[in-house]
């Protein structure tokens, strides 16, 4: 059961009463209370199925994409290296798929392959992290609290991303 939304702005992140300031200009967040993930299961495309309790012990890259969205389609490779380089060291990346018609992300993962888990589409997951853009993305810790959130994708934002991503990593 999903118990308080996030909501995320230009310039913060809101859930009943914990604030995530942000890190830089209006895209990244860093949670500066402790905000547990919701509770959440998924489907992924290979068939198996994945929930908040499967994840605890590793750090976990939740993307929300769509086939028509440009920043997404910049997004992939940046995510792909993130696991070559991270996934040995206790990344998961899942990025949930939330075209309305299957067929378009399919379409869209045949032209961009991905390295890491892709889920069909979520919308109470989703709706429980308070997503409004594409891409959405948040960084879950090894304890299954949130520690970033970051909206949008530019290649501005990929150095900077990949260092907190690796600090949190390496905790």
């Amino acid at each position: 059961m999903i118990t308080h939304p996030l909501r995320i702005s230009r310039r913060t992140v809101v859930s009943a009463g914990f604030s995530i300031a942000p890190l830089l200009v209006s895209h990244f967040c860093l949670a500066q209370a402790s905000l547990g993930a919701p509770d959440f299961e998924l489907a992924l495309r290979d068939g198996r199925r994945v929930r908040t309790a499967d994840l605890r012990g590793k750090v976990v890259y939740l993307d929300f994409w769509a086939s028509w969205c440009g920043p997404c389609l910049l997004s992939f490779p940046f995510m792909n290296s993130l696991f070559e380089e991270m996934g040995s060291r206790g990344l998961k990346i899942v990025a949930v798929d939330m075209d309305q018609h299957a067929e378009d992300g399919n379409r869209f993962l045949e032209r961009h392959r991905a390295k890491f888990d892709i889920a069909d589409s979520n919308s109470d997951c989703a709706k429980a992290l308070g997503v409004s853009a594409m891409p959405s993305s948040f960084v879950i810790d090894r304890k299954g609290y949130i520690r970033l959130a970051h909206r949008g994708f530019r290649q501005g934002d990929a150095a900077a991303l990949r260092n907190e991503i690796n600090d949190i990593v390496s905790e």
